[in-house]
């Protein structure tokens, strides 16, 4: 993979690549605590975010939100070059996150990703996307000074492109997803969903895997752990936050989430008591 440019710091990533032979195995599920916005300029495959799969296409943004789990189902026959930035909700004017947001937030998950050039009024947000990687020496104010104008893009085109559209066709895997999301601190066992949806124990594993990239049980997992981070960064006791997100044995919570953060479940300093 080439690395064309990249920024990260505690609250923003950002990272312009080129793969002029990409391996699908590099390009792995992932899921993680950031709002996200993808942007492909070439390649071939299919984006998967939460059981729906978006077709590759030049000039296509795609939105994520955190915790939705999403994959590229990669073509190497085709050189795979994109954008992608990551942010906390905490970069952006308090008086106007709201708005910003309602695309990644107002939607269920997996719906209305991917935005194509026709759902805009014009090419403004692909300049936006390009200004962020012009050269200078205030990279990160220069990424700053184009999210916010490029988000507002994105929610004039999804009120348009929401007021428009059908129901949104869902398939049976996307389903499944939607109900284990909606269950996601309950008790939850493989027998139970397949149980609840008619389907086989093998069927399920191996149209899941296709449709997120990820097993089940990690699946769950990691979205558990997101969500006791988010709730001790926000004061809740590490315990508490185990409970209330599922984990009914604590000492695994704290492997867990110790192998997925790098740290143990503890409040910051600045965390709201």
């Amino acid at each position: 993979m080439e690395n064309l440019f990249s920024f990260k710091d505690e609250e923003l990533f950002f990272h312009h690549s080129l793969d002029p032979v990409p391996q699908p195995s590099a390009f792995v599920a992932h899921t993680h605590d950031m709002f996200e916005l993808y942007y492909c300029i070439s390649g071939s495959g299919v984006f998967h975010v939460e059981g729906n799969a978006y077709p590759l296409r030049a000039g296509m943004l795609m939105l994520m939100r955190p915790t939705e789990s999403h994959y590229t189902e990669i073509d190497p026959a085709h050189p795979y070059h994109r954008m992608a930035l990551h942010f906390r909700q905490e970069l952006l004017p308090s008086d106007s996150s709201d708005l910003l947001l309602r695309p990644f937030l107002l939607r269920e998950d997996g719906q209305y990703n991917a935005y194509l050039p026709q759902n805009f009024a014009d090419d403004t947000y692909r300049r936006l996307l390009h200004n962020m990687v012009r050269p200078t020496e205030h990279v990160r104010m220069q990424i700053l000074i184009n999210l916010a104008p490029l988000l507002f893009e994105v929610e004039r085109a999804a009120v348009a492109r929401i007021q428009d559209a059908a129901a949104v066709p869902t398939t049976a895997i996307y389903r499944i997803i939607r109900y284990i999301n909606e269950h996601l601190f309950e008790e939850l066992t493989l027998d139970a969903v397949c149980d609840r949806f008619f389907i086989s124990r093998s069927q399920l594993c191996r149209s899941f895997k296709h449709a997120t990239g990820s097993t089940v049980w990690k699946y769950v997992q990691t979205k558990r752990l997101i969500a006791a981070k988010e709730q001790i960064g926000h004061g809740a006791s590490a315990t508490d936050a185990a409970a209330a997100c599922g984990f009914r044995d604590y000492s695994a919570f704290y492997r867990a989430y110790q192998k997925a953060f790098g740290t143990p479940p503890i409040r910051t300093k600045n965390a709201p008591q």
